[in-house]
């Protein structure tokens, strides 16, 4: 395939140079024609763990035509791995949904399904989970994914699915007096979700619709595809959070006349952040970057700020999750920068 990338993406660059990218992503992803049978376009855009819709998504928040080129190209040459996710009857949305049930929610009642469980919703031993969970339990997913509803504010919907992916990854690697699991494959689910934005605003308002009910499916799918992992979430915010760990440091030495001699470190994500930004592997600067603007939005959220969802032990949860992963998964891949050595600091891949 990779021999007709160069073709597609002169073919896009043109298209999005011509017509700017908001039509481009609608005619070439979003249409009717787009999604015909063997053509499929919106569901090659969440395969290839969604890396099309990241490549794009970058393009767009950072208005560079050539790298949204590069994900509409990318899209086109990603094979459909989502096709008995988003059928026809997808596109139309046929049963009502709720307008007031949470994508937690939508989680809580996918954990409580032991048809679901880890060895029934996907085989475990499969090196093709996602699509293993499609094939088996593609019709039952779906019929969770169709109670969640678009409409409404954005602001708020898009604010679900990051608190939503956010625990998938987190509460799913997590477990008490246990070396967390940073899983590689929902730390995407993260870092495409910060793309939603930028997307969303090129898209008319049924495409809009499609774009997080599509990016849901994908995530719960992911999700089930890798085990099911259950959440033990009071246990989780249990730990003090003023004892959250940073990279190994020296602690400067304040003259005299400093402002505050004792509060030497105020901020820890500038700690994290720098760390990432040294790290070999640039999968952890994406995913610190998407923590860091989460816990700018929402870091602020008290306790009970999710206690209306059906999910258990939610009215626990705060806007310290972010930090809280950020911590997590900078230990887990080690501080580089710092001087611990990465070569053992792999990414999980299967708990």
């Amino acid at each position: 395939m990779r021999r007709y990338y160069p073709g597609y993406l002169e073919f896009f660059e043109s298209q999005i140079l011509q017509n700017g990218m908001a039509d481009c992503l609608e005619k070439y992803v979003f249409s009717t024609e787009a999604n015909q049978p063997g053509v499929e376009m919106f569901g090659r855009f969440f395969s290839g763990l969604v890396h099309p819709m990241i490549h794009f998504g970058h393009g767009a928040e950072f208005e560079l035509p050539g790298l949204a080129a590069e994900g509409l190209a990318m899209t086109a040459l990603t094979k459909n791995m989502c096709g008995g996710l988003f059928k026809p009857s997808f596109f139309t949305q046929e049963t009502p949904a709720d307008p007031q049930l949470h994508a937690l929610s939508v989680a809580a009642r996918i954990l409580k399904d032991p048809e679901l469980g880890y060895g029934k919703g996907a085989d475990p031993n499969s090196n093709a989970r996602f699509q293993d969970a499609i094939k088996r339990s593609g019709e039952r997913l779906s019929t969770y994914f169709r109670q969640w509803s678009p409409e409404g504010s954005f602001e708020a919907k898009h604010e679900e699915l990051v608190w939503l992916v956010s625990a998938l990854y987190g509460f799913s690697g997590w477990r008490k007096d246990e070396e967390f699991k940073a899983n590689f494959f929902t730390l995407h689910l993260v870092t495409s979700s910060l793309f939603i934005s930028s997307i969303h605003t090129l898209l008319p308002p049924k495409s809009q619709a499609l774009l997080l009910r599509g990016f849901l499916a994908t995530a719960l799918t992911y999700w089930v595809g890798h085990g099911r992992r259950d959440f033990t979430i009071q246990d989780f915010f249990a730990e003090d959070v003023h004892a959250l760990i940073t990279p190994p440091h020296t602690d400067p030495k304040p003259a005299k006349d400093a402002l505050d001699a004792t509060h030497l470190h105020q901020n820890p994500w500038f700690a994290i952040l720098q760390s990432a930004l040294n790290h070999p592997d640039e999968h952890l600067l994406k995913i610190q970057r998407s923590f860091a603007h989460y816990a700018a939005l929402y870091g602020t959220r008290e306790k009970g700020c999710l206690a209306q969802t059906e999910l258990l032990e939610a009215a626990d949860i705060d806007g310290t999750l972010f930090l809280r992963l950020a911590s997590l998964t900078g230990k887990a891949k080690a501080w580089v920068r710092e001087g611990e050595p990465s070569h053992d600091a792999q990414w999980n891949r299967r708990y």
